[in-house]
């Protein structure tokens, strides 16, 4: 998932069509997750940066290693 959110910061860099069919659908899986962070507002308002591609991929990561690693590793002992 983190990848899809990279893949869309470098595709809003990018001048494209609205009505790409491959850029309509990283975009509507990866709004859903960006959402909730674009309400974090960094910076002035002359230089607004959109953060939410940062705290989202920073979120998953730490849902990885916080909550489904352990949960794996419990799972694994559990099969054993």
């Amino acid at each position: 998932m983190e990848w899809l959110v990279i893949i869309r910061c470098i595709l809003s860099w990018i001048p494209h069509s609205p009505s790409n069919q491959f850029i309509r659908i990283i975009y509507d899986i990866t709004e859903p997750l960006l959402r909730p962070f674009r309400k974090i507002r960094l910076g002035n308002q002359a230089m607004m940066v959109d953060f939410a591609p940062f705290f989202a991929v920073l979120a998953i990561v730490l849902i990885k290693s916080v909550i489904l690693a352990p949960l794996y590793a419990l799972i694994a002992r559990l099969i054993i």
